[in-house]
């Protein structure tokens, strides 16, 4: 027997179309069919005396796998994650598949002077400031 109406699949669309329109990463935990379109990781940004730190979460990523690029003033974080291999899925809520970050950088940041380290998970980027 098939159900004609259920709110609770229609609260978690609703959920989902919202989400996707608003570039919210967590979505993905609503969905049941895989996407393809990319995913938006978690990041923190902090601003020191000496310039910005940008922390993304990136578990299970290794150097290869991230790509870091800084075009006209704006810093991209792109790359795939690996899909999750060992018997079919019956729940997903970590990301996988391409992700893409885009941050716009101040004018008065130093965008060759970029340093990057993956740790633990977690790029962290330092963006110093341009000596004046």
């Amino acid at each position: 027997m098939r159900l004609i109406w259920s709110p609770t699949r229609d609260l978690l669309q609703l959920h989902a179309r919202l989400g996707r329109a608003l570039g919210d990463p967590t979505v993905r935990r609503w969905t049941r069919a895989p996407r393809r379109e990319a995913t938006m990781p978690p990041l923190d940004v902090s601003e020191t005396p000496e310039g910005f730190l940008i922390r993304v979460d990136l578990p299970g990523m290794s150097r290869d796998d991230i790509e870091v690029t800084l075009t006209e003033g704006q810093l991209q974080i792109a790359g795939e994650s690996p899909a999750p291999s060992g018997g079919e899925p019956r729940r997903l809520e970590r990301l996988h598949g391409p992700f893409r970050r885009v941050v716009p950088l101040p004018r008065h940041t130093d965008g060759e002077a970029i340093t990057a380290v993956l740790e633990r998970g977690v790029l962290t980027l330092n963006v110093p400031k341009r000596r004046v």
